[in-house]
């Protein structure tokens, strides 16, 4: 089992340990995330944001139009967030707890193959995954611009390393060091965000069985370098 390295932070995640955020900041915005996917009005609207940016990207995603979507009024939708960017926050956590979620729910590899196969499942896939890659790539744009969305995306890929080493860590061989599986699975980690936007971004790139072998090809490198196999 993986030693995981947090302050303050327990099982929930490691937010209170990225670059300028402190633990106060870490709690508030975590709390943030956690009621927007617990609390039925919020998450509602926050889907059907969700749903719109996977459409026509932030921009199409107004009050006004989450309004028509859910049937309601934009008064309802300011009842719960006090502006367009409190909104989007909130879209972009719930898309990342529902993806979250899903790899949390798969429970441990048995083996390597196994493995390989539940990291194939990140990869665009079908209807549902394709959006969840809009979306992401939507929001990693918009964050070059937002420090409140660059937050929630790092978190997001500071939980999404951490179950990757930890399910990576049961896959290979025992003995091999912590910091070896931390760094294949953030590599790996990459290999699957660079693949991943690419298929939204440029679909005619790369068809599925494409995808496949490029991420085999490179994560049998990846695990080859950790383990010493290849030299």
């Amino acid at each position: 089992m993986l030693n995981r390295t947090c302050s303050g932070r327990g099982d929930n995640g490691c937010y209170a340990d990225l670059p300028g955020v402190d633990a106060g900041v870490a709690d508030a915005e975590r709390s943030e995330m956690t009621q927007a996917t617990t609390d039925d009005p919020r998450r509602r609207v926050a889907d059907a944001a969700c749903a719109l940016v996977a459409e026509g990207g932030l921009e199409h995603a107004t009050m006004r139009r989450v309004a028509a979507r859910l049937g309601t009024t934009t008064g309802f939708i300011s009842h719960y967030f006090a502006d367009k960017d409190e909104l989007l926050q909130a879209a972009l956590s719930a898309a990342l707890d529902d993806v979250t979620r899903r790899v949390t729910e798969t429970g441990a590899s048995s083996g390597l193959e196994e493995w390989l196969g539940l990291v194939e499942q990140a990869l665009p896939h079908d209807e549902a995954s394709e959006r969840f890659w809009r979306v992401l790539v939507a929001f990693e744009a918009a964050s070059l611009v937002s420090d409140k969305l660059s937050r929630v995306l790092q978190t997001y890929a500071a939980d999404g390393e951490w179950r990757l080493a930890e399910l990576l860590s049961t896959a290979l061989p025992q003995g091999l060091e912590d910091d070896a599986v931390r760094r294949t699975a953030r590599a790996v980690w990459v290999v699957v965000d660079g693949i991943g936007t690419t298929a939204v971004t440029n679909p005619g790139a790369l068809s599925a069985g494409q995808r496949s072998a490029v991420l085999r090809s490179s994560v049998q490198a990846l695990i080859e370098e950790a383990t010493g196999a290849g030299a």
